[in-house]
């Protein structure tokens, strides 16, 4: 039985390697053991010579990634010690997208969002659909947001 969320890893014989970010119940938003678990899927997927591309999706058809799950940021995030304990991770995981010694492509379809728009600005090549707007959270001119991924993401085109 396969978990309600996580990451799926899909290796094709042609060299491409699929990370599918899958938690359909919050449009594959990305809960703290999914941002934990792609550092090391990107490092054995750079590992494997018979990797040549990497492709980042969202499982279905309704989202990319929706951002952070903010369901559990009050018990993952509640105070400033757990803050920054969490953007720590989710810094490993985009550092580790953007150091992938493999082209990453990020193929955005459908909800594009915050934490899920730093993660496609740390591909090298972002191709979204027509109905996929990137967005960043309302709060990011309150906070600081994770990762220069995003203010990059403000400057990088993505092809249509």
């Amino acid at each position: 039985m396969t978990a309600a969320f996580g990451i799926d890893v899909e290796r094709r014989p042609e060299g491409v390697a699929w990370i599918v970010l899958r938690n359909p119940a919050r449009r594959n938003a990305m809960r703290l053991e999914m941002w934990e678990a792609l550092p090391d899927i990107v490092t054995a997927l750079g590992s494997d010579p018979t990797v040549r591309v990497v492709a980042l999706r969202g499982h279905g058809a309704e989202a990319f990634a929706s951002g952070a799950d903010i369901s559990e940021f009050e018990t993952r995030r509640r105070d400033a010690v757990q803050a920054a304990a969490y953007e720590a991770v989710t810094e490993r995981a985009f550092r580790a997208l953007e150091t992938l010694t493999r082209p990453v492509v990020a193929m955005i379809h459908g909800i594009c969002f915050g934490g899920g728009l730093a993660i496609a600005a740390s591909a090298d090549i972002r191709i979204a659909a027509d109905e996929s707007p990137p967005t960043t959270p309302a709060s990011a001119s309150r906070r600081r947001v994770s990762g220069s991924a995003i203010i990059a993401a403000a400057s990088s085109a993505c092809w249509r």
